[in-house]
């Protein structure tokens, strides 16, 4: 009798079959890993595949002020650097929420990953999207705001914990964050008051993860958890219950007809489709065959992908552009803009406020200077009003009154 095939979490062990996992099963050596535990400073004779908790890797800068440049939970790997045949690497990585999983001597996983198969296939997909979350990551950093990058820094943390209850103190945060302690304190006091978090001494819970992805900066979350419900082919339109917006009004997105021909085409792939499934579904582990290929077999439709940021970096490379993901709402509503469509109408449609919405109408409406000379043209072909449009005029007894006070 057999005996039982091993269960992994790891995602990169769990996709392997079952030769490429039996050449590595014997190298394999679980291990319990704790809290603040170094894995990696400098350089490393071991690489690690963590089942469950959380790394971080950090650089500390000359004045002793740590930043955290990536977090690595069961979707990847610790011992990148190995595998590119560095000797040394800047920076700490250890266990930031207590973890189990396997260790495997560097060396060992750097001759099957020079191996070509499924292990060599998948650790390259998981090296571009370390890449990608290391780019966004200091794009975060550069362009937003303390309590956005925490809402971020913490969506990368549930998602990889897989636990609305994590283990982090203000005092860790400030750390992974690069800002003092009192910052981090009032980022995550917005978080809290709108409903997002919950926090005490030593743990963060969180309570609404669609109202945290909407306080990112990224917009990742909403695609990544559409589910086919909310398209509504017949009004060409997304549609979100109360349940979905952290507003609790609910939102109707409008859709192009080239986005309803991607959609109708998409939905083309999954004839047995049900509303409650995922528009873009998790690989099942184990699948194999063309990395971006849409086959029923190889998806979960009951679950979402875990990222599509490597999705996101190989449509660009397809497409011969160079953007970030943000960049996309940004380019609509300056074309928008630019053909005349009303500021009310795109603040719905891109579901900013009005007060936001002019505000970013004036640093992403692009108008050429002869348009502005016909604005300022257009106010010598309007009659002149005698009585302000605006303002009513001032009654005689008002002034008087005024005068006599």
């Amino acid at each position: 009798m057999n005996p039982p095939k091993q269960q992994y979490k790891n995602h990169i062990l769990a996709a392997l079959p079952k030769a490429g996992i039996g050449r590595l099963t014997a190298h394999l050596s679980p291990v319990t890993l704790r809290r603040n535990e170094t894995l990696m400073e400098g350089k490393s004779s071991y690489a690690y595949f963590l089942e469950d908790g959380l790394a971080s890797v950090v650089v500390t800068l000359e004045d002793g002020t740590t930043v955290e440049v990536g977090v690595i939970g069961k979707d990847g790997v610790v011992g990148l650097p190995v595998l590119l045949g560095a000797g040394r690497m800047p920076g700490r990585t250890f266990i930031q929420v207590a973890a189990s999983g396997y260790r495997i001597k560097a060396q060992r996983l750097k001759e099957e990953f020079e191996r070509p198969g499924d292990l060599r296939r998948h650790l390259q997909k998981y090296l571009l999207a370390n890449l990608v979350q290391s780019a966004q990551n200091a794009a975060c950093n550069q362009l937003h705001c303390v309590a956005q990058r925490l809402a971020r820094w913490l969506l990368d943390c549930h998602d990889r914990v897989e636990a609305d209850r994590i283990p982090l103190t203000h005092e860790f945060l400030g750390q992974m964050l690069g800002t003092p302690r009192p910052t981090v304190t009032l980022a995550a006091g917005m978080l809290h008051q709108a409903g997002f978090i919950d926090y005490a001494r030593g743990h963060v819970t969180i309570k609404n993860r669609s109202g945290l992805e909407d306080a990112a900066c990224a917009r990742f979350g909403v695609i990544r958890t559409l589910q086919w419900v909310n398209i509504n082919f017949s009004n060409r339109c997304l549609q979100f219950g109360k349940d979905k917006t952290p507003s609790g009004t609910g939102r109707i997105i409008p859709l192009n007809s080239r986005a309803m021909a991607t959609l109708s085409f998409w939905a083309s792939r999954f004839p047995e489709r049900q509303p409650e499934h995922y528009v873009f579904p998790a690989e099942r582990y184990g699948g194999s065959g063309a990395v971006f290929g849409a086959c029923v077999y190889w998806t979960d439709p009951t679950r979402p992908i875990g990222s599509i940021k490597e999705a996101w970096e190989a449509a660009k490379l397809r497409a011969g552009v160079k953007c970030r993901f943000h960049d996309l709402r940004h380019t609509a509503v300056s074309r928008m803009l630019d053909a005349g469509v009303p500021i009310a109408k795109v603040a719905k449609i891109v579901g900013w406020s009005p007060a936001t919405m002019v505000r970013m109408a004036a640093r992403y409406g692009h108008f050429a200077l002869e348009e502005l000379r016909s604005a300022v043209d257009s106010i010598s072909r309007t009659e002149i009003q005698r009585e302000s449009p605006v303002f009513p005029p001032v009654q005689e007894t008002v002034v008087a009154s005024t005068r006599a006070n």
